[in-house]
């Protein structure tokens, strides 16, 4: 990945979801690269925690990437530093066990908002701030393995809003695409991560951590 990120020295990088897990570290992967990093995420503590084992550079956003309004405030705030997005990682995510027959509608809108919705929402806010007359830029999502096989097993309903992650990737992908923006798609199996603890910090119209 260092090979790959070299390019992007120097430049400014966002990744939400950051506050542990897979987000947690590719921030830490681009800041080694000698970005600087934007740690986003729900939880300010985790967020403000993770820039800080990073140093350097880094530095918290925290908001919930399910609500556009609030990607648009957090879009704003990072527009304060005069400085064009060049690495954007839509990250977030939410890890549900609950089965499609019967899964509590708070449940099922938490899952489709941060696993299908928010990757559009923080696009939609962030791809403003990307200049790619000015440089590299680059649109990462991190979708799953689930979403590559039938949405069986386990976690049925995780599975299936990871496809609908992937879907809506690859749809970005093509426009930005013709923007001159590249893009990436990442699909990690099974890790030790804190994905399925995430009703930890579910907002309150979402039940909140019950």
């Amino acid at each position: 990945m260092s090979n790959a990120l070299a390019k992007f020295e120097g430049r400014l990088a966002l990744v939400t979801g950051a506050g542990d897990g897979i987000g947690r570290m590719l921030a830490t992967k681009f800041a080694a690269a000698g970005m600087t990093v934007c740690v986003q995420d729900i939880r300010k503590e985790a967020a403000a925690a993770v820039a800080s084992e990073i140093g350097g550079t880094a530095f918290p956003l925290a908001f919930d990437v399910s609500d556009l309004e609030q990607c648009k405030e957090g879009a704003a705030v990072l527009a304060e530093r005069s400085e064009a997005l060049s690495l954007l990682w839509a990250n977030a995510g939410a890890g549900v066990g609950a089965a499609m027959s019967s899964a509590p509608q708070h449940i099922v809108d938490w899952a489709v908002a941060v696993n299908i919705v928010s990757p559009i929402w923080t696009v939609q806010a962030f791809r403003p701030l990307m200049a790619p007359d000015d440089g590299p830029t680059h649109v990462g999502f991190t979708a799953s393995s689930a979403s590559l096989t039938a949405p069986e097993g386990d976690f049925p309903l995780y599975a299936v809003t990871k496809h609908g992650t992937f879907a809506v990737a690859e749809a970005i992908r093509a426009e930005l695409g013709r923007d001159g923006i590249d893009a990436t798609i990442l699909c990690p199996g099974l890790l030790n991560t804190n994905i399925w603890d995430g009703a930890r910090a579910r907002p309150e119209r979402f039940g909140g951590e019950s």
